[in-house]
């Protein structure tokens, strides 16, 4: 399967704990459905994630690519809630290294009132298997260096693993 959630594919918001060593309290990660979903049932997932954005110490939004005009007005609102927000660039494995830093550039600009600079990171959250003649496809580890280091603030060497939570 291709693994990337489309547009309205979130229904529930599940979460994840993440805890990490030298953090005193672990982070709660709840993950909402998106702002931008149309048809029956959009308009309340969207109210519904508005109400997590709200209550939320830190926003987390993650993209594939440029943003449409729909999006950026989305990513204003949220950035006028007061909260921290971050803007992840995700798919870093599919890019080459010229693709990845003009993307980075053109949307570091183009959110230079909401979003500082070092708001705006890269990452590939889940890359795709390497296939291997002979043996197992080889799945390499998720690229969270830039990132992991700007939900908290402890050194990214200190480790840190992310499971789903068992309560809400």
């Amino acid at each position: 399967g291709e693994g990337a959630a489309g547009m309205g594919s979130t229904r529930r918001t599940p979460m994840y704990r993440l805890q990490r060593k030298g953090l005193e309290r672990g982070l709660r990660l709840v993950d909402t459905p998106g702002m931008l979903e149309a048809g029956d049932g959009g308009l309340n997932r969207e109210e519904r994630a508005r109400q997590q954005a709200v209550r939320a110490d830190l926003l987390v939004v993650v993209v594939e690519g440029d943003l449409r005009s729909s999006e950026m007005t989305v990513l204003r609102s949220l950035a006028g809630l007061g909260n921290r927000l971050l803007l992840v660039l995700n798919k870093r494995d599919l890019r080459g290294a010229a693709e990845e830093r003009r993307l980075l550039q053109l949307l570091r600009s183009r959110c230079e009132g909401p979003l500082p600079a070092a708001h705006v990171v890269t990452c590939s959250a889940a890359p795709h298997t390497i296939p291997r003649p002979g043996g197992h496809p080889l799945q390499p580890a998720p690229d969270l260096h830039e990132l992991l280091p700007r939900l908290a603030p402890v050194p990214h060497s200190d480790g840190g693993e992310l499971r789903p939570a068992h309560s809400p």
